[in-house]
């Protein structure tokens, strides 16, 4: 959960259900005709997105103040975006969600203000200054770029077989003092 240390992550029901939402989101298939098939792939890539929100770990000092909202940067990606669409007034920890499009990537002084960066599609240059400052600043990196995990991000989007499923970067992750649970790695595609 965003707060750290709290007792469901631990035990009891919520890791069942993560791994269980995982293989859901896992085996929906990308087929049909192309506008469905993007809709689809982008509401999986939300999903996938909430439950990183919802399960991982942060320092302390970045998820202890109640009430304040807990940011994502979704950037180059309107649909991703939009997918958030059902779930705008869920909270976590009693905090709501704030999900913000951006159609470049912000400042590498403001990645801080951010929990998540989910970046479409980004150049070689953008994923050096992505990953050479989201350590320092605590921000969970997703992008669906191949190669994104090996070059430092932390959790890569990958089709396999038609379903959307996603490369673990445990170094980049671990680096940036951010935790999810052992049950993840175990459902990801393949853990660096």
């Amino acid at each position: 959960m965003i707060n750290s240390k709290t007792p469901s992550l631990s035990g009891g029901y919520a890791i069942p259900v993560f791994v269980a939402w995982i293989l859901l989101c896992a085996t929906v298939t990308m087929g049909g005709n192309q506008s469905q098939t993007d809709d689809r792939e982008s509401a999986v890539k939300a999903a996938y997105i909430y439950n990183f929100l919802q399960f991982g770990e942060w320092p302390r000092h970045k998820s202890t103040e109640a009430g304040t909202p807990i940011r994502v940067a979704v950037v180059g990606d309107k649909a991703v975006a939009a997918a958030f669409g059902p779930i705008s007034d869920e909270r976590i920890d009693g905090r709501p969600i704030e999900v913000s499009f951006h159609s470049t990537l912000p400042s590498a002084a403001d990645y801080g203000a951010f929990h998540i960066i989910y970046i479409n599609n980004p150049d070689h240059g953008q994923i050096r200054l992505l990953t050479e400052a989201a350590g320092t600043c605590h921000v969970l990196t997703i992008s669906d770029q191949p190669q994104f995990a090996a070059r430092g991000g932390m959790v890569e989007f990958v089709s396999v077989n038609n379903n959307l499923r996603f490369i673990i970067n445990k170094t980049a992750l671990y680096r940036a003092g951010l935790q999810i649970p052992a049950q993840v790695f175990r459902v990801a595609e393949k853990v660096l």
